[in-house]
């Protein structure tokens, strides 16, 4: 089966399909793969010296190459590799996966009484990291099993246990509903 069907049975509705890619699209070798899985955790794991140094907008520049390493996932688990240069990424993502990534991109309202709005937007940034490794959680056993790698688990624990110790916010375990 060819990544066009595979991406056509699995993820998007057929109304929303072109008549050809405007990409030129191929799977991701399993390398590749599994460095997306080990860049997501060396990106998080930077987050706690920017946080405890103030370094705000340091701190959300490191958030939109971690959602990229994410939109990598998904398309890698939809059979694609993620198209350098494109412009049309709705193209390529399910409906459901594109709604879990923008949800990624709404900020919660800064509490009515914070007194310190400069924290409120560290932890702003905090929060869309933990949303996206919600988002990791679910992709990266389905990438190992589809492209037979690796999950990165002991970085993985690790990076959580740094997070969790140097990010106040940080949960000390991550569960889903």
């Amino acid at each position: 089966m060819s990544t066009r069907s595979a991406l056509l049975q699995t993820q998007m509705p057929k109304t929303r399909l072109p008549q050809t890619w405007p990409d030129t699209l191929s799977a991701p070798p399993p390398t590749e793969v599994e460095d997306m899985l080990q860049t997501v955790w060396r990106i998080l794991a930077e987050l706690p010296t920017l946080y405890q140094r103030g370094e705000t907008l340091l701190l959300h520049s490191r958030i939109q190459p971690l959602r990229k390493q994410i939109i990598a996932m998904m398309l890698a688990a939809n059979g694609i590799r993620y198209p350098s240069n494109t412009q049309n990424l709705n193209l390529y993502l399910g409906d459901s996966q594109r709604a879990a990534l923008e949800k990624t991109l709404i900020l919660p309202p800064a509490p009515p009484q914070s007194d310190n709005p400069v924290m409120d937007m560290r932890n702003h940034a905090v929060a869309q990291a933990l949303a996206l490794v919600v988002i990791y959680q679910w992709y990266a056993p389905q990438l190992a099993q589809k492209y037979a790698i690796t999950v990165p688990m002991q970085l993985e624990q690790d990076t959580l246990a740094h997070l969790a110790a140097n990010i106040p916010i940080w949960p000390k375990q991550i569960t889903t509903d």
